[in-house]
């Protein structure tokens, strides 16, 4: 693994295991109301840059991915 690519990763494992250990706002105890509305999270990711050969990188199916995980969270 090339060296500049690993602040990449350890920022990456940095937030999931941050979104994914309860500190989303809100713990795992509060119920839903009948008026609260659903919360929504945008996931954000950007085209090739021209120096990476196409499926170098799987960002999206990685952002694909962890959509279709919290699909089902409140």
């Amino acid at each position: 693994m090339p060296t500049n690519f690993l602040p990449i990763v350890t920022s990456l494992l940095a937030i999931f295991v941050w979104l994914f250990t309860g500190h989303t706002g809100r713990s795992l105890a509060d119920e839903p109301t009948a008026n609260s509305r659903p919360q929504r999270l945008l996931l954000i990711g950007q085209g090739p840059d021209g120096s990476h050969k196409p499926t170098t990188h799987e960002y999206f199916a990685g952002v694909n991915l962890v959509g279709r995980l919290l699909r089902g969270q409140p």
